[in-house]
């Protein structure tokens, strides 16, 4: 056993070098910790290890030099965007907006008696919309993430039109509630 740990010893405290083409590790001395412990009558010797590891790369820093964050490039390219994207993003916020509050205005204008509502069908009607909006939720942020933002956005206001029109097609407290809980689903 003494043996063992003899062999064991000598072979870690040479010293070793590992090279990748990224980055060099040296593995210097590794040598027993001084500290014994003894808990319960067993002996343990715990190695600490010097690792030396070089990261940094000429050519990683040199292309910090390039990126200039204030250059009139960047604030050219930062307004193009705000003057593309803002306005048309603002008004399918508001479409959205608007859609979400609509059903109230639709209550003043006998929503109820259309539809032939009874008490608590327009209140699950209310509530379903939040239901769908927390469910999709967390597959929409996943879905966002695997087909990208631009392929997402555009199904999603697809999907979000689609299930506003068939709103005009609600004849029933039961497709209400449908049409709701859908309609939350895809603006999550």
């Amino acid at each position: 056993m003494e043996a063992e740990a003899h062999e064991f010893k000598s072979s870690t405290e040479k010293q070793r070098s590992h090279s990748t083409d990224e980055q060099t590790i040296d593995i210097q001395d590794i040598t027993p910790y001084e500290k014994q412990l003894d808990f319960l009558g067993a002996e343990a010797n715990y190695l600490q290890p010097q690792i030396t590891i070089d990261t940094e790369s000429e050519h990683e820093m040199e292309a910090f030099d390039l990126f200039d964050p204030n250059s009139e490039e960047i604030r050219k390219v930062r307004w193009k965007v705000d003057r593309r994207l803002v306005p048309l993003l603002s008004l399918l916020y508001l479409c959205s907006f608007l859609d979400r509050s609509n059903i109230g205005n639709a209550k003043v204008a006998n929503l109820g008696e259309d539809l032939k509502l009874h008490s608590g069908v327009y209140n699950v009607a209310l509530s379903v919309f939040f239901v769908g909006y927390i469910i999709g939720e967390v597959p929409a942020s996943m879905a966002l993430k695997k087909v990208g933002p631009r392929i997402w956005v555009s199904i999603v206001m697809i999907c979000w039109g689609t299930v506003s029109v068939c709103m005009a097609a609600v004849r029933s407290g039961t497709g209400l509630i449908v049409a709701r809980f859908f309609l939350g689903l895809t603006e999550s």
